[in-house]
């Protein structure tokens, strides 16, 4: 059976349940005037009312994790399902852009990976997706906007669809290595300043199912400032700890990331005796006290 096909018998037998229930009787005027129209005007149709009763995905599958979808409406899941059983992958793909942009099919298919019954028919779809970004040739930074990644600001690693464009960007190496992405240096500075991806790797690092990415993030990140020859009083100074909150230096959030470029700048693994020989020196010379510079 055409994947289209499905497609179009499930929006009908959804549409039919809806005539049933509003007219038992007497089919309304409206689904008389759909019946009789062609495939295109009908399936043009279908997409405009399905986007109307289609609500966004609420319920987190992993505890924390921002913009992660359950399934919502059930009829669009039930679309979705019957689709990835029935078809292949290829075809799954092109029959539901008829109804969904990039962004929706991608979250469908994270949900699908959550449920044991559609687990293998997901991971093929998602790659039947890569598969078709890459056919197309999108770059990596039409597909995170493609994801509309470019508006989560700070929660960029807790975002349900990082680990779709992360996907994205390993087939993209895969396939291109003489044009590998940097994901550092893709983010910065089109997206992030230095600072403000620091904040984003330290929010994913507080959470597990984020932790890994934002380690190599931060990896990365640590290690092109080293390249660049960044001074540890210059990146002290950038993350705006010389200033320190209310709180003090040792509960500034951003205090830890700077003491992970100390022990790379360094090489000095825990290197306690080190950094506050540094930071006592630094402190004394911005007219302040140790003491106080190390408030807690």
């Amino acid at each position: 059976m055409n994947a289209n096909v499905v497609v179009k018998e499930v929006l009908a037998e959804a549409k039919t349940t809806t005539f049933a229930a509003t007219s038992p009787t007497k089919p309304s005027e409206e689904s008389t005037y759909t019946a009789n129209r062609d495939d295109g005007e009908r399936m043009t149709n279908m997409r405009e009312g399905f986007s109307e009763v289609t609500e966004k995905l609420k319920n987190a599958v992993i505890p924390g994790r921002k913009n992660v979808f359950a399934k919502g409406n059930d009829g669009e899941y039930e679309i979705f399902s019957k689709v990835i059983a029935e078809q292949p992958a290829k075809k799954a793909i092109k029959a539901l852009r008829n109804i969904h942009n990039d962004k929706r099919i991608a979250q469908l298919i994270l949900h699908a990976k959550t449920e044991p019954t559609h687990y293998d028919a997901a991971v093929l779809l998602e790659n039947a997706q890569m598969k078709y970004w890459l056919d197309n040739k999108k770059s990596a930074k039409d597909v995170f906007e493609l994801l509309e990644l470019n508006e989560v600001g700070e929660t960029l690693l807790v975002h349900s669809l990082y680990s779709s464009w992360s996907t994205y960007v390993e087939t993209f190496n895969t396939k291109y290595p003489l044009k590998k992405v940097s994901v550092v240096r893709f983010l910065t500075p089109t997206y992030y300043d230095d600072v403000t991806l620091a904040h984003v790797i330290v929010n994913g690092k507080k959470h597990e199912f984020s932790k890994s990415a934002a380690l190599q993030l931060e990896k990365e990140q640590l290690t092109k400032w080293q390249k660049k020859a960044f001074l540890l009083m210059t990146v002290f100074e950038e993350l705006g700890l010389r200033n320190t909150a209310e709180g003090g230096l040792l509960t500034h959030p951003l205090f830890g990331y700077w003491y992970t470029y100390f022990e790379t700048y360094t090489n000095i693994p825990k290197g306690n005796k080190e950094m506050i020989s540094f930071l006592k020196n630094k402190a004394l010379n911005m007219d302040n006290t140790f003491e106080e510079f190390l408030k807690e």
